[in-house]
């Protein structure tokens, strides 16, 4: 147990050192959020706000995992789990893309679209 909040502080540090230059290259490259039509007013003070943050966590995850428990320890078994958050992290990123500013205005991808995703179903 102790080696896995080992692990846990690492990817952590990983996050807190790597995170604010990927908000700063988001920011320099205007890849931020655009208000949708459906939300309340009050979210108006979101837009232009960098998208894409879940990066900051799951690359360090990933990268800690692989390193320490597949690689060096040849626990197979966390590939299950690392598939998973993967395909999460990639579906939450298609799902940002579709809000950024400059592009057609998008709600993002429907709630039932990202169910049918996760369950494997057309």
């Amino acid at each position: 147990m102790l080696f896995s909040l080992g692990l846990a502080l690492i990817a952590f540090v990983l996050g807190i050192v790597f995170g604010p230059h990927w908000v700063r290259f988001l920011s320099s490259r205007r890849m931020g959020k655009q208000l949708n039509p459906s939300e309340p007013e009050e979210q108006a003070g979101k837009e232009g706000t960098p998208t894409m943050g879940g990066v900051i966590f799951v690359i360090p995850i990933v990268a800690v995992t692989l390193a320490f428990q597949v690689l060096s320890h040849g626990r197979l078994v966390m590939l299950v789990p690392l598939g998973l958050a993967a395909g999460c992290a990639f579906l939450g990123g298609f799902d940002d893309m579709q809000t950024l500013v400059g592009r057609e205005l998008s709600a993002g991808l429907r709630p039932a679209a990202k169910w049918r995703w996760c369950a494997g179903r057309s």
